[in-house]
């Protein structure tokens, strides 16, 4: 157990016991202080989950730090194996489509903004079969059979994390480097051996590798969802994915945004014993297939890290040296980054002649985009230099365009 806060714990557990399940399970159902049952006397506000991993925020005014690590042990004594437990749980079907013009969208503004090139560009989702081993027809079969397991809803904006019921289906990827400003809602990604649903727009890391529904509803008004709790999954819930077309995956996305889509769930029962036998049952096979991945993984990771050294050479390589240039004279005049950013687009080059007010720079810095005009009191002018490109990352002040004025 550790202690971020004055008012939370920490509680790290057996991830092959489900002790997490357990006690979250137990806490919802229990009375007292130690529960999470207001009504009842309980003290702990809220319960978040990730893996083997349950964040316990409580009230310090009614329950202290002491008696609530004291009550978690004897719970957890009464517990015995759980490993045979079944656990109630929900089943969705969401749609999935493995082409889409958001996707599009956010690698080209990945490539364009931060970096151009890296073995996973320009398909993360050719780059995944790849590394292990598949084609992307193949890859595209599994995600479709796939059932997936939420082993966690957290890090920000309720985000489901899913890993693959079956070990052999767990396939393995890196993050990219870096990650992403931006990543559709909706976005299904994969990363390290699992995958997540983007909940909202927002920057990521994991894999983009297609479009399904999103599990949020910020105000709680959809069906399915409430104002206390403004998202669908939850721990231990399973999903499974089915084909549609970009036209059938808008037509479900129109219908989420105006309050109509209905999800395609049922309840029923996660058994635990069957599933660790499951993975008895697999281990040798599991153990096969993870060292020919290994292999393949390892030598695109050395085929990444010379893409990404030659990377970095050529950003060095275009930094202009602004020494010679004489800002003491009245004519040039220095355009700079008003912030810290990212460069996104240049629709100018040497020698335009450009005007006051015109747009000579799109910078991109926290989702948002940052126009750089030429200043309204120089009515006309000719671009002397062009000190910046494309994915480039600028710093306050850092010049972006020498510019005379006529």
């Amino acid at each position: 157990m550790r202690k971020p806060s004055d008012e939370t714990l920490l509680v790290d557990t057996d991830l092959e016991k489900k002790l997490t399940l357990a006690l979250q399970r137990f806490l919802e159902g229990a009375t007292g202080r130690i529960s999470l049952n207001e009504s009842a006397g309980g003290a702990i506000i809220q319960t978040v989950s990730c893996g083997n991993s349950l964040a316990i925020f409580y009230d310090g005014l009614k329950l202290s730090q002491a008696d609530l690590i004291k009550g978690l042990v004897s719970i957890e004594r009464t517990f015995g194996d759980i490993r045979s437990m079944s656990v109630p749980y929900c089943h969705f079907m969401l749609p999935v489509t493995f082409t889409h013009r958001k996707l599009e969208d956010a690698m080209d503004r990945h490539m364009t903004n931060q970096r151009p090139t890296a073995t996973y560009l320009p398909d993360p989702f050719k780059y995944l079969a790849e590394i292990n081993g598949i084609s992307p027809e193949q890859l595209k079969k599994q995600v479709l059979n796939i059932r997936c397991v939420v082993f966690g809803v957290g890090f920000f904006m309720a985000l489901p994390v899913l890993l693959a019921a079956d070990p052999r289906q767990r396939l393995r990827c890196p993050k990219m480097n870096p990650s992403r400003t931006y990543t559709p809602q909706g976005c299904l990604a994969w990363g390290g051996s699992a995958m997540s649903i983007c909940p909202v727009d927002a920057p990521g890391g994991y894999m983009p590798i297609g479009m399904t529904m999103p599990g949020v509803d910020i105000f709680g008004t959809k069906s399915g969802f409430t104002k206390e709790q403004p998202w669908i999954f939850q721990d231990m819930d399973t999903v499974e994915f089915y084909d549609v077309t970009e036209e059938e995956y808008d037509a479900e996305m129109m219908r989420f945004k105006s309050g109509s889509y209905k999800y395609r769930v049922q309840e029923s029962t996660f058994d635990l014993a069957e599933h660790n036998e499951l993975l008895k049952s697999t281990a040798d096979e599991v153990a096969s297939l993870l060292k020919v991945r290994g292999k393949l993984q390892d030598e695109m990771a050395i085929k990444e890290k010379k893409i990404l050294q030659e990377w970095l050479e050529s950003k060095a390589a275009g930094n202009e040296i602004l020494d010679d240039i004489n800002t003491d004279n009245p004519n040039p005049h220095i355009v700079e980054s008003p912030v810290n950013a990212n460069v996104w687009k240049v629709p100018v080059k040497d020698r335009d002649v450009i005007r006051a007010g015109q747009k000579l720079a799109i910078l991109e810095a926290m989702k948002m985009e940052i126009d750089i005009c030429l200043d309204a009191h120089i009515e006309k002018a000719t671009v002397q230099k062009v000190l910046t490109q494309p994915s480039d990352t600028v710093v306050s002040e850092r010049p972006l365009f020498v510019v005379s004025k006529f």
